[in-house]
């Protein structure tokens, strides 16, 4: 499905550095916030470009199963990006929390997933609109999985650099805290870094994943 005003792909690559925006949330009303992966494949190249230059990890293109979203003003102004993919697979403290043996981990772990990337565009100043984003995310993942790949999701995790940000859209979403990660190796611009784990259910809670799934 194409959303009905569709930015001009070509505009939207030239005019890469992106105007700034002070404004209450209301006054952007109504923001377009599109599936690629099922609404827009058209706008690939944007994203992986809008994450290469704006998100301090840079971007990545993780394989396998994948969501990327963006929102736009009305007049196709790029407010934010956000992916979601595949989850890690060693997190002591999110097993713990979960209650997790390897067995049924093993089983669930598909049914989670990560938000890998997550960045508002440099110059937009708007309150709340991290938390409003994550809220329509949580309307919304399920069926865009289900649409995509077939099967549902039942969580979502995340990293926070707490040594950069404080989590607050992720609090103020109704994440929860699971524990941390200390970074050893890998990616060198996180190596060193602490990572505070979270996660939100997008059923009743956290039972779902502790038992054996199958759908």
């Amino acid at each position: 499905m194409l959303i009905e005003s569709e930015p001009a792909l070509d505009w939207l690559l030239f005019n890469m550095n992106v105007v700034p925006i002070t404004a209450e949330l209301s006054e952007l009303q109504p923001i377009t916030f599109v599936c690629i992966e099922n609404e827009r494949p058209d706008l690939v190249d944007l994203f992986d470009e809008l994450c290469q230059k704006y998100h301090y990890l840079q971007h990545r293109d993780p394989k396998g199963e994948k969501l990327r979203y963006i929102a736009f003003t009305d007049d196709a102004q790029v407010l934010a990006c956000l992916m979601f993919s595949h989850s890690a697979w060693n997190l002591p403290d999110r097993e713990a929390f979960i209650g997790w043996n390897q067995d049924v981990k093993k089983k669930n772990l598909p049914f989670l997933v990560n938000n890998s990337r997550f960045v508002i565009m440099p110059g937009v100043r708007v309150k709340n609109l991290a938390t409003w984003l994550l809220g329509q995310i949580h309307n919304r993942i399920c069926s865009d999985w289900l649409d995509v790949y077939k099967h549902p999701i039942v969580a979502l995790e995340t990293f926070v650099d707490e040594s950069k940000h404080h989590g607050s859209c992720y609090k103020a979403a109704n994440w929860t805290r699971v524990g941390e990660l200390k970074i050893k190796k890998g990616q060198k611009s996180l190596i060193g870094s602490t990572l505070g784990i979270y996660l939100y259910s997008l059923t009743k809670d956290f039972s779902d994943l502790k038992n054996s799934l199958s759908f």
